[in-house]
């Protein structure tokens, strides 16, 4: 090769590294990556948006206290939506509900009591109380701090999302009641990435 073709495929390297850089400089810089600089970042792998799910409870009616005030949630449950002679159970592993069903937050606060001496079957206290919010779909939570502020704006300072193992795990007891006897709630499991719609 002559000296001539070897300075003209040099500079046509030089340009094109440059022209490489200058690009590279420009998109960095530009407005729509300054403010969404997430686009270049590889997303988590999780499941597909259709088949997300989130762990929900629902209230077990014959160990409800009506005299006392309380109320026992549990994994199982007559459910409207499977029929009164049905159980539905739930999934704390990878959840149970999709996502985009629009059901109440379950939401704990923790006042520390004692189980009630005339309690028959104190298994699944708690030690508060709960109350369930306004139906929400439980996608709309990005992490459960939103979902703890959700019950705290709701109902005030010291709420947050019940949790799966506020009551020992598998059931909650606690004072207070829900809405809807038949109705599933959405409650968080600390130590199970893919048991609920939100993130930690």
């Amino acid at each position: 090769m002559d000296y001539q073709n070897i300075l003209k495929y040099g500079v046509l390297a030089v340009t094109t590294l440059l022209f490489a850089q200058l690009a590279s400089t420009a998109f960095a810089q530009s407005p729509v990556l300054q403010e969404n600089p997430s686009v270049l970042q590889k997303p988590i792998s999780q499941k597909p948006t259709s088949q997300n799910k989130g762990l929900s409870f629902v209230r077990s009616l014959e160990a409800t206290d009506k005299v006392v005030g309380i109320v026992k949630l549990h994994c199982t449950g007559a459910n409207e939506s499977t029929g009164a002679d049905k159980t539905y159970k739930c999934n704390p592993y990878q959840g149970d509900m999709l996502c985009s069903v629009e059901l109440p937050v379950l939401c704990f606060k923790d006042i520390g009591a004692l189980a009630p001496s005339s309690l028959k079957d104190p298994q699944y206290w708690s030690g508060g109380i709960v109350v369930t919010t306004p139906k929400v779909a439980g996608d709309k939570f990005k992490n459960i701090a939103s979902v703890n502020a959700y019950c705290a704006a709701e109902f005030g300072r010291g709420w947050r999302a019940a949790s799966f193992h506020d009551g020992g795990g598998w059931g909650i007891q606690a004072y207070g009641n829900v809405g809807d006897a038949t109705q599933r709630v959405w409650v968080d499991i600390k130590d199970q990435k893919d048991g609920t719609c939100w993130s930690r």
